[in-house]
């Protein structure tokens, strides 16, 4: 351990009252310079064996120099945080021991580094590894650094040191540190030897020295792995008075000079440039830094340091002896460093100088023998000017008599007295502490004395700071109803602040807080959560926060808020519990209304038939119903946090989010219809209405969206629509059949009663007449064609009635086409040879109703006939295809039928054309009555046509219906 191991940054270890405590801790500053100034002069006493020949140029080969000249400027990454060996002072300029050497460096090659200032050690390494920086100043080298750096020989060789609090008692090793919480600089060499060589212990990695230090003060972690020299810097800097040093690590920082690794001529250029730099050289730099010279071993095992340490420990003996030692067994030590300490004046100088409190020495008549520099700037007097003078010859007369004074009652009583007192000084008012101590001679005589005064201004001040803050603390939690409490584990002793005897409704002059007392408040069916909870705090390390209820003795229920930790000692068993309790009775109360409010409206949005949510400003869902969640196929705590671009489609996100922004910014309710689809497979006509939310102070807080299934309602409104459409189709097809069997009965009945009224009259003569035969041949083509209509109607009626029933049989298809085909042609006895056939030699015989096939095949050919003019073709085609399917396919040339006119041929007394007048013969029954039939027989009927070019229609009847050996065995 630096030092013998001892805890040189705690010099007491004893238990000590308050004012003892405030003494040591102005005397360690004192004792810090001290050491500061004994290592200075190790130092001194060492550069002479380190000196070596005078300063010459650099010698570098031909691609040395070329890559040198290529070359001008090379970036270098300090650490920001490794003072003093590097860092950045106030004005950003780049200082330390490693920017002396890289001064040095630019000096004896003729080049240029560029300083690349980064916020922490860790991005450094990330910069370098990504090649953005060349160079690396003072880096450990590391099996993973070497990946992308190259090392010179070490510049700097420090030691690596376990710092803990001063409350952690004994000295400690890294096997010590297991199972506790350490800080390590993120990136630095220690954490990566650490991880390798000790699994065990818990690295904290902390940005900087100075953050990890503070974590270490202020207990949020057990302990810290820093380089000493640093840590001393970083200590004295930021001003912690309560950590020490407790052991080594054996490990040691050697810092290198880490250079690109694709880079290999840079880093011999740096190698030959370290080694040029002359001992002398080196020795300023440390000596300014850190007052230590460092060769290839830590200086301190060297033989220089070791007579140099002896020196520097026998003068802070005598200082320290003379300052706090008055045990009679010790004064011939005394003596003798004190006659060490006249022989040596000039190391007496350095200590004073660099001391960073006030010290002067006396003779035994009062008069000033020494004052150190601080003294001087304090007092405004020169050392030279004030040497054999008194009190009474530097000071003013109130300030004399009171040194005087001071100085008399130590030389008379020899022992060490103490004083705070405000004086005016070269730097104003100032409170002064003041240590005085008796220096004795071989025989105990008092043959002088010694001072140390530390300006304690600002700590007065912050003392005062610090009790205003106690008197606001106390304020504060009377006030949030917030006290504090701790728990010795080893004694059993209880302190609880004011605030808790008030939650707990005790009388501190009557009963004294306990943990049986604490209990006995605590509600009967809690007092197994709160044991329990304390129980692994202890056992287990684990802090714990929870609520619970207390009985006052009123019968009064309160509920309250505790948190503890737990506080370990050097050897991780829990010592004492920190914990504070705060009465929450009323914000329980508020948060069990709210609750019930909030599971009420939960419950009421829960059961609404709409969809809902509410999000924030942002566009996170706070909100949704069970409606949301069925209709999106999501729970909520999957949607809660979210945005609707986590959850929706791209396109639909988007508009959603901008219909959002809209509701948002113009603060109006939005309603709209619009479909939407949801992934439970639905698509929606939802009215979706967005409103703003606002706070009671009227702030924009959220945006609820509630959208109402509408699709029900659209359907209905679809149906009376479709239905109005229907009614109005069948009122014009009523219509239309109305005008067509207008025509279609009085045509024939006309002729009827035309004739039959002619043979009544007789207007021939008598009815033998040859002439009225005729007219009765008209009479009964007339009664005929009527019969027709009437049978078609009936038929159309049956059909839709489900009335007609089928007789099918096998038959002669060809058979029944030739007979249908042959009645056509008899009607057209102008040109009967328009009508050809072309049937399949594959077919023979169908089963189906020999009767219906002839009339929807005879109404077919009677409409092509109807419609093809006279010098136009009618074809019928049989054919049978790959399934064993039986068609049927009349085609004509006739005038054809229009697309718009298609649909409307197939419905009941449709027509392609509706004027009565002009249309064909007919009732427009003929193509539907054909297409019902043949899907009374399982078939289809098609219908293919163009104006001007003809119809096609296409009678197909399923495989089953064709008849060949094997079905017929079937069908017997």
């Amino acid at each position: 351990m630096f030092f013998q191991g001892r805890a040189w940054l705690r010099m007491y270890q004893g238990p000590v009252d308050d004012r003892q405590q405030g003494n040591l801790c102005r005397v360690r500053c004192f004792l810090f310079g001290v050491i500061a100034a004994c290592v200075g002069l190790a130092a001194n006493y060492t550069q002479v064996l380190a000196s070596g020949p005078g300063q010459r140029p650099v010698w570098l080969t031909q691609d040395e120099w070329s890559f040198v000249q290529n070359h001008p400027t090379i970036s270098i990454g300090p650490d920001p945080g490794f003072a003093p060996i590097e860092s950045f002072d106030s004005d950003g300029n780049y200082i330390g021991l490693a920017a002396d050497y890289i001064h040095l460096i630019e000096q004896k090659l003729g080049i240029r580094f560029e300083v690349v200032r980064l916020k922490s050690w860790d991005e450094v390494l990330r910069k370098t590894r990504a090649r953005e920086i060349d160079a690396l100043p003072a880096a450990a080298n590391t099996p993973q650094r070497q990946e992308y750096l190259d090392f010179a020989p070490p510049h700097l060789v420090l030691p690596g040191v376990i710092l803990v609090r001063d409350k952690v008692e004994g000295e400690l090793g890294l096997t010590d540190l297991k199972g506790r919480s350490v800080a390590i600089v993120a990136g630095y060499v220690w954490q990566e030897m650490i991880e390798a060589e000790h699994q065990g212990i818990n690295i904290v990695p902390v940005d900087n020295l100075e953050s990890g230090l503070q974590k270490l003060a202020f207990g949020a972690v057990d302990a810290m792995i820093a380089t000493l020299p640093v840590a001393i810097h970083v200590i004295e800097e930021a001003g912690i008075q309560n950590l020490r040093v407790a052991g080594e690590t054996g490990f040691f920082t050697r810092l290198s000079f880490g250079t690109r690794k694709d880079w290999p001529l840079l880093n011999s250029v740096i190698v030959k440039a370290l080694a040029e730099i002359t001992a002398e050289e080196k020795q300023n730099i440390l000596s300014r830094w850190i007052g230590l010279q460092y060769k290839s071993d830590p200086i301190y095992k060297s033989k220089a340091f070791l007579i140099s340490l002896l020196i520097g420990a026998g003068i802070i003996i005598v200082v320290v002896i003379g300052a706090y030692v008055w045990n009679g067994s010790l004064r011939r030590q005394v003596l003798n460093r004190t006659r060490e300490l006249r022989d040596k004046k000039n190391h007496l100088n350095a200590i004073f100088d660099n001391a960073p409190v006030e010290i002067y020495l006396k003779d035994a008549e009062g008069r000033y023998l020494q004052i150190n520099r601080r003294f001087e700037e304090l007092s405004g007097v020169r050392n030279d000017d004030l040497v054999g003078n008194l009190p009474t010859d530097a000071h003013d007369p109130e300030l004399a008599e009171r040194t005087q004074e001071h100085d008399l009652e130590v030389l008379r009583s020899g022992k060490v007295i103490a004083r705070e007192e405000t004086t005016l000084t070269k730097r104003g008012r100032r409170t002064l502490y003041t240590i005085k101590f008796p220096v004795l001679d071989e025989q105990g005589v008092v043959v002088g004395l010694g001072a140390v005064a530390s300006d304690v201004t600002e700590l007065k001040e912050a003392e005062d700071k610090i009790r205003r803050s106690e008197a606001g603390l106390k304020e504060s939690q009377r006030i949030a109803k917030l006290g504090s409490w701790e728990l010795n584990l080893i004694s059993d002793e209880l302190n609880w602040s004011d605030e808790v005897y008030g939650i707990f409704d005790i009388d501190p002059e009557i009963s004294e807080g306990t943990t049986k007392l604490f209990y006995q408040r605590v509600h009967p069916k809690d007092r197994k959560l709160v044991a329990q909870a304390t129980e692994e705090a202890i056992n287990e390390n684990k802090p714990y926060s929870l609520d619970h209820r207390i009985i006052l003795p009123n019968g009064e229920t309160r509920f309250v808020h505790e948190e503890a930790i737990v506080e370990l000692n050097g050897s991780g068993k829990a010592i004492s519990l920190h914990g504070t309790v705060q009465d929450i009775t009323d914000r329980h109360l508020a948060e069990s209304k709210l609750k019930e409010s909030r599971e009420l409206l939960r419950a009421l949005a829960d059961n609404l038939p709409q969809f809902i949510s509410v999000k924030d400003t942002e566009g996170r869902f706070q909100f949704v119903n069970k409606r949301f969640e069925e209709w999106t196929c999501l729970d909520s705590g999957d949607v809660v946090g979210k945005t609707v671009h986590d959850i929706y489609p791209p396109e639909q996100a988007a508009r959603f989010a901008a219909n959002d922004r809209i509701a948002l910014d113009t603060r109006t309710i939005m309603a709209q219809e619009v479909d939407l689809y949801y992934p439970d497979g639905q698509t929606r006509t939802v009215i979706s209405t967005r409103f703003p939310i606002f706070s009671e102070t009227d702030d924009l807080v959220g945006l609820g969206t509630i959208n109402f299934d509408i699709n029900d309602r659209k359907q209905a409104e679809n149906a009376r629509h479709a239905a109005l459409l229907e009614a109005e189709q069948a009122n014009r097809a009523k219509s239309e059949f109305l005008a067509h069997m207008s025509h279609e009965l009085r045509t024939p009945l006309n002729a009827i009663t035309g004739f039959a009224q002619l043979m009544v009259d007789e207007t021939f003569g008598g009815l033998g007449h040859p002439k009225y035969r005729e007219y009765a041949l008209d009479v009964l083509g007339s009664g005929e064609h009527l019969l027709s209509v009437i049978n078609d109607v009936l038929d159309l009626s049956k059909i839709e009635a489900g009335e007609v029933s089928l007789n099918p049989t096998e038959f002669s298809l060809h058979y029944a086409i030739n007979d249908c085909i042959s009645l056509i042609r008899a009607q057209s006895t102008d040109r009967p040879e328009r009508i050809g056939l072309e049937l399949s030699d594959q077919i023979s015989n169908v089963h189906a109703d020999n009767r219906v096939f002839r009339q929807i095949l005879l109404n077919l050919l009677s409409n092509a006939n109807k419609f093809t003019p006279d010098d136009g073709r009618i074809t019928v085609i049989s054919e049978l295809d790959g399934e064993n399917r039986v068609s049927v396919r009349i085609r004509d040339t006739g005038i054809g039928i229009s697309s718009e006119d298609m649909a409307k041929v197939l419905e009941p007394f449709g027509q392609a054309r509706a004027d009565a007048q002009i249309s064909h013969e007919g009732t427009g029954l003929g193509l539907p009555l054909s297409q019902k039939l043949m899907e009374l027989h399982g078939g289809t009927l098609e219908l293919q046509s163009d104006p001007g070019g003809g119809t096609t229609v296409t009678l197909t009847f399923p495989a089953e219906r064709t008849v060949d050996e094997g079905s017929r065995k079937k069908r017997d």
